[in-house]
């Protein structure tokens, strides 16, 4: 008997703020506040939402030098 218990993910679908390319990911593989990498340009991006989806750059002070 086949198990019916299992539903498709829902697929969220927002642009990349820094090339416009389109960015499909399925609910189950995202979560606020997780970093995400564009797969046209790899900009690191940040979730800040899930519903509705939404993705803003990700800032990290540790990737700069203070002087």
């Amino acid at each position: 008997m086949k198990n019916t218990n299992f539903r498709k993910p829902n697929i969220y679908k927002t642009n990349c703020p820094s090339c416009n390319e389109t960015i499909h990911i399925d609910e189950f593989q995202v979560d606020e506040d997780e970093v995400i990498d564009c797969p046209e340009c790899w900009t690191l991006l940040q979730i800040v939402s899930v519903q509705p989806f939404k993705v803003i750059e990700h800032f990290d002070e540790n990737d700069f030098e203070w002087v």
